[in-house]
């Protein structure tokens, strides 16, 4: 409570993906911390266990009424969803030969950040999010597959010429 204020103050943009943590998702004191970011990336099980709903809707709610405000939840082969002024925006992610899931849910905030830090568009955010976590699978390992800005921009001509 005492270092995101300073931060902010800063200039800095604040997020966190809490990663699964049931006893640190389950404490009420926590929802303070979530409250002082930007952004809240959870999986859609850890905003279950935050929240004790089911569905994404219900979890970015649940989320929004206790004050936290930016949550974007990652449903995996699903996408991500976000509630955005009141309104649900659904990403689904593009269609990939998976052969290791580890580290997709970082390669997503990792794409999510560097849309937000490019000025793009909530959807357009979780879109690339989705790119960059769906583009991490293929090989294995968290690291290898990731993908890099020339990969992107070479993904993004191809969407555009078809």
């Amino acid at each position: 409570m005492e270092l995101f204020p300073r931060l902010k103050d800063n200039g800095c943009t604040l997020s966190i993906d809490p990663g699964y943590h049931p006893d640190w998702l389950m404490e009420a004191e926590n929802l303070g911390t979530c409250r002082e970011v930007d952004f809240f990336l959870p999986n859609e099980k850890e905003g279950q266990i935050m929240t004790g709903r089911e569905r994404p809707e219900e979890i970015l709610g649940e989320l929004t009424s206790a004050g936290i405000h930016g949550a974007v939840l990652k449903l995996g082969r699903n996408g991500a969803a976000a509630l955005v002024n009141g309104q649900m925006v659904r990403v689904r992610p593009p269609a990939v030969e998976a052969m290791d899931t580890t580290g997709a849910g970082d390669a997503f905030d990792a794409g999510l950040i560097d849309a937000i830090l490019d000025s793009q568009s909530v959807s357009a955010a979780l879109a690339r999010g989705c790119l960059c976590g769906s583009l991490s699978t293929r090989r294995a390992g968290a690291i290898s597959a990731l993908p890099g800005r020339e990969e992107l921009d070479l993904y993004y001509e191809q969407i555009r010429q078809s």
